[in-house]
């Protein structure tokens, strides 16, 4: 499996503290991605693209959607929106 078709697979989870977290469906797409070889392909497209020097992480996850960062990246919800939970209503 080809590198772009891996990365159109996942979802960006998180960049914090000069790490990109991708999440994948499965552990097989996890691993055929998670490649020193791919992942040193990754940083330099993000390098030559961003100019930011980036670590990237990638994890299994059903997230369907990226935690917003107004919600605490180590609680419950985040917690549940990378086991593919969803915000559905926000009460203020």
């Amino acid at each position: 499996m080809n590198l772009s078709a891996l990365l159109n697979s996942c979802k960006v989870l998180d960049v914090k503290n000069g790490t990109l977290l991708l999440g994948f469906s499965s552990e097989i797409l996890r691993s055929k991605a998670d490649t020193p070889e791919q992942m040193e392909i990754v940083r330099k497209a993000i390098a030559g693209a961003l100019g930011a020097e980036l670590t990237v992480k990638c994890v299994v996850s059903n997230a369907k959607q990226q935690v917003p960062s107004d919600v605490k990246a180590d609680g419950m919800v985040a917690a549940a929106l990378r086991k593919g939970g969803e915000i559905v209503d926000i009460q203020e």
